[in-house]
């Protein structure tokens, strides 16, 4: 039991992926018997804003992204993104710090920027994490619906993004075609 906690404390320091592993194992059986609901323990606080900030921040591919999404923008600055399943904002500040023009925020590289998620939970954290963006929308969308039934107008986007979320719905073929149904013709 001591060494056992000896690592547990390790690698809980060691990072914010650690840390979140340990927390998580260490209430796992809480959440298996139902006595805490595993979205309230996992998004009470900035947990899991710091793993996926964290997990976002090593990605070797956000150099390169970067430079696909300017080249879009160059190509179509009147661009309209969304963004499926933003949650926390991990990818968002990639995208957005990417389509700043020479570090000013209020000419971005599009023309408006649709932050959706199932909830609205994330949006007032969101919000205030990237108030220097402008043409930022906060909606609540559910992509396993059809999303012309939430509100939104079929083929109005240029780009659609959604960074590690589609997986996790029921029916990944009825997601798509509703993902399919936002983008324009010649969207990405």
């Amino acid at each position: 039991p001591q060494h056992f906690e000896a690592a547990c404390q390790r690698i809980a320091s060691t990072n914010d992926l650690g840390y979140a592993y340990v927390r998580t194992g260490r209430n796992l059986p809480s959440i298996l018997r139902g006595e805490l609901n595993p979205l309230e323990f996992l998004f009470t606080g900035d947990m899991m804003a710091r793993w996926y900030s964290e997990v976002n921040n090593r990605a070797g591919c956000f150099n390169r992204w970067a430079l696909y999404l300017r080249t879009l923008a160059r190509k179509n600055p009147a661009m309209r993104i969304l963004e499926i399943g933003a949650g926390t904002g991990g990818s968002t500040g990639h995208i957005l710090n990417a389509l700043s023009v020479d570090d000013d925020d209020n000419n971005p590289l599009y023309l408006s920027y649709d932050y959706t998620d199932i909830s609205s939970a994330f949006f007032e954290r969101a919000a205030e994490r990237y108030t220097r963006f402008p043409r930022l929308n906060f909606r609540t969308l559910d992509i396993t619906n059809d999303p012309e039934m939430q509100g939104f107008q079929l083929e109005a986007y240029d780009l659609v993004v959604a960074a590690n979320v589609l997986h996790a719905t029921p029916d990944i073929q009825a997601t798509m075609h509703h993902v399919r149904k936002l983008l324009r013709p010649d969207g990405k």
